[in-house]
């Protein structure tokens, strides 16, 4: 009888440690969501399920992981150390919302003129910002102008 306790104490703290295992794993995916963790780690939605209920990663999973966050491997593993890897890598690959969206506008001009059959030195890029006082008083003006048409 005190041999099943013994094993019922290791299953908790099985559990327990799975429990933990799997709150830092979340932390690093970000998710709780099986199929946004199956994307962000490019594995099956199954192993995603898994991980969430405490299965460690095998190591390539883990290489992963270390890739793509600036996560501590040996944190996520064991709840021990550093959290976060002091690395370059991860300041230098940041890109702000900004330069993010000046880059996509960059490349989607780049296509339309492609499919236009503009070559991009002679096309010249024109931006109009209009707020929304300017909207309305375009379309009041239109109105005027059709009226006296």
């Amino acid at each position: 009888m005190c041999h099943n306790r013994r094993t019922m104490s290791n299953r908790d703290l099985t559990n327990t440690e799975n429990s933990e295992f799997t709150n830092r794993f979340i932390e690093v995916c970000e998710s709780t969501q099986p199929v946004e963790i199956s994307k962000f780690l490019s594995v099956s939605y199954q192993a995603a399920v898994n991980y969430l209920n405490g299965r460690i990663p095998d190591a390539k999973i883990l290489l992963v992981i270390a890739e793509r966050t600036p996560y501590s491997i040996h944190w996520l593993l064991t709840g021990e150390g550093k959290k976060i890897v002091e690395d370059k890598q991860f300041e230098d690959t940041r890109v702000l919302s900004d330069e993010m969206r000046v880059f996509v506008r960059e490349v989607c001009v780049e296509v339309v003129s492609e499919l236009a059959g503009v070559q991009r030195e002679s096309a010249q890029t024109k931006t109009v910002i209009l707020t929304s006082d300017k909207i309305r008083s375009e379309k009041v003006m239109s109105e005027i102008k059709n009226l006296s048409d």
